[in-house]
């Protein structure tokens, strides 16, 4: 019951050859329609994706029928072949006639882009409904009651006017319930840092309202202001330490101009609840070479506590680093993944002791597109031992997608696009997978029906 669908409806029995009027090919299980990447200088190879139906200002939505359709013919029985647009007017069109069968399945992009299209999903795995919020949750933290506190912007679905307000929602997944409130500590929390600290509080610095620190007690269900950061910070990562002082650097997203791109290290100390400004690290030290240079560089560190004491970076620099927060306060390099290419808007997570799974990620935040490397990063040795070891890759493209641990150290990784895509369902990946580290192989499970991504 998948298959092809032609938009705008053509009338009659059968279809012109190189029809006058571009059309756009509809898969009518996704509802999305065949789109082709057009950042290359060719569209030779290129990637065919799914995208929005009815962008007609996109000309890579568009596509000439070159073969009739029999006269009498169902829509399941009619083979189409489709010719792809013209990409900054290349003439090689030999390589670019894409014929696809009335019928084929196209719930997945290109099989140059996922080596496992269609394996079969775990037979085990099985999402439940869906529930509904009435906030965008952004940004989210588990609580020691089980309750997962969410929250927004400075209204309940938008953001960017940097007010000092947030929309919060404490969910209960259990009763599958939801409680909202506006909170006012001056601080507007989208895209922030979080830390789950000690004590059971969450820690929120930074985001839309840069400066600012925020604390909720989940105990009396009270939102306070802390003291504020010494560098306004949005994007940044945080990590909290072995004596409960929490180290945050980078951040140039938010106050990214130039002069004020030094996001220089600091740390939270619980006794005094005033932040430490380290200037010996450097964000520049550790950034991705993204295209967009700083602002987007030194966003979302991979950052661990290590055994020995240091914060690990993992990534996405494609160089791995140790950081010493407590003693000579410097940052020295420990390996270079095997990929060895950046993996901005990837996923690292530590899933056993001293034990960091990598995966996905591009090369440049807007735009990139993604790759479904992965990555086994071991530091239980300490400085100079770390290894950083390409293990099998996903069976699906992802950039910006979120993955969690299991009790038993396998790794589920749900959502993300294909290639980074901000503010946008385009060239989502539906499927989720989980990783086995033993075999140290994903494996398939059942599609997500809504698109998690950025």
């Amino acid at each position: 019951n998948v298959f092809w669908n032609v938009l705008p409806a053509h009338t009659g029995s059968s279809f012109d050859e190189h029809v006058s009027q571009p059309s756009q090919i509809q898969n009518l299980k996704s509802e999305r329609c065949m789109t082709i990447d057009t950042s290359g200088p060719s569209f030779q190879g290129a990637n065919v994706l799914q995208g929005l139906c009815d962008d007609t200002s996109d000309a890579s939505l568009n596509w000439s029928i070159l073969a009739e359709v029999p006269v009498g013919a169902t829509p399941s029985q009619a083979p189409i072949t489709l010719l792809p647009p013209l990409i900054g007017n290349d003439p090689t069109l030999d390589d670019g006639v894409l014929s696809s069968p009335k019928g084929a399945a196209a719930d997945t992009p290109s099989p140059t882009q996922s080596p496992n299209p269609t394996a079969a999903p775990h037979s085990n795995s099985v999402w439940g409904p869906v529930h509904g919020m009435d906030i965008t949750a952004a940004a989210a933290a588990n609580l020691p009651n089980g309750k997962i506190m969410t929250w927004s912007s400075y209204t309940k679905l938008q953001f960017g006017k940097f007010q000092g307000l947030t929309w919060v929602s404490l969910l209960d997944p259990f009763t599958h319930t939801y409680e909202t409130k506006l909170v006012d500590t001056g601080h507007d929390m989208f895209c922030p840092g979080t830390a789950v600290l000690a004590d059971g509080r969450i820690m929120v610095t930074g985001g839309s309202k840069a400066e600012p620190t925020t604390f909720y007690n989940p105990d009396v269900d009270v939102w306070t202001r802390g003291q504020d950061m010494n560098i306004p910070r949005g994007y940044q990562s945080m990590t909290v330490l072995t004596d409960g002082s929490v180290f945050t650097m980078g951040g140039s997203w938010t106050d990214g101009r130039p002069g004020v791109g030094f996001k220089y290290g600091e740390v939270w100390d619980p006794r005094t609840s005033n932040w430490t400004l380290k200037t010996n690290l450097v964000a520049e030290r550790i950034a991705t070479d993204d295209k967009d240079g700083i602002y987007r560089g030194d966003n979302h560190f991979w950052m661990f506590q290590a055994p020995n004491g240091k914060v690990f970076h993992a990534g996405p620099s494609k160089m791995t680093h140790w950081i010493d927060v407590n003693g000579d306060d410097n940052i020295t390099d420990a390996a270079l993944r095997e990929e060895n290419v950046d993996g901005m808007t990837g996923v690292a997570v530590m899933y056993d002791i001293g034990k960091i799974l990598t995966l996905g990620g591009t090369p440049n935040y807007r735009g990139g597109w993604g790759t479904n490397h992965t990555h086994v990063i071991d530091i239980s040795g300490g400085e100079g031992t770390v290894t950083a070891t390409m293990v099998d890759d996903m069976n699906h493209v992802r950039t910006n997608a979120n993955a969690v641990v299991l009790p038993n150290g396998e790794v589920v990784v749900v959502g993300g696009q294909l290639r980074s895509r901000l503010f946008t369902d385009l060239d989502s990946m539906y499927r989720a997978e989980i990783w086995n580290p033993n075999t140290m192989q994903w494996t398939n499970l059942t599609d997500l029906s809504k698109p998690r991504n950025y």
